[in-house]
């Protein structure tokens, strides 16, 4: 494997967990527009003084076309901001010879739903233990 900011390094296999912008999914299955069920709404998050009071807690307001939501996370957001669209990634297979995709870089089971670190470590969990079962033969694995 060749990297922009260090030398070549050889690995017995390379597993995307780099999130819905996968750069490892792009490079080896093509295009994120290919994968990509866009949701047509957007999130942003900021950090801002916790002048509710809220304690593990959340408040949302409606509109006819737009949500707005608070909630505290205790240091787990954002330093500073953060936008993105919301979407999916839909794929038919997530693995190609050497190199396998989990979490969000390959499947995503419930967007806006801040799971994604937890599903891409169930899934490495499991392709471990598939890994580990098939004796190492990555394609039975």
């Amino acid at each position: 494997m060749t990297f922009e900011r260090a030398t070549a390094r050889g690995f017995d296999f390379v597993i995307g967990a780099d999130g819905l912008h996968s750069n490892v999914r792009s490079l080896v299955f093509g295009p994120e527009s290919q994968f990509a069920k866009r949701l047509g709404t957007f999130a942003t998050i900021f950090t801002v003084p916790n002048f509710l009071d809220l304690d593990y807690w959340q408040m949302f307001h409606m509109g006819d076309n737009t949500m707005a939501g608070v909630y505290s996370a205790r240091n787990n957001t954002a330093p500073d901001f953060y936008f993105d669209e919301m979407a999916q990634i839909i794929m038919d297979r997530w693995s190609q010879g050497r190199v396998a995709l989990v979490g969000d870089a390959g499947y995503c089971c419930a967007p806006l739903s801040g799971q994604g670190t937890s599903v891409a470590m169930l899934g490495a969990y499991v392709l471990a233990g598939e890994l580990a079962q098939a004796g190492g033969d990555y394609q039975r694995g």
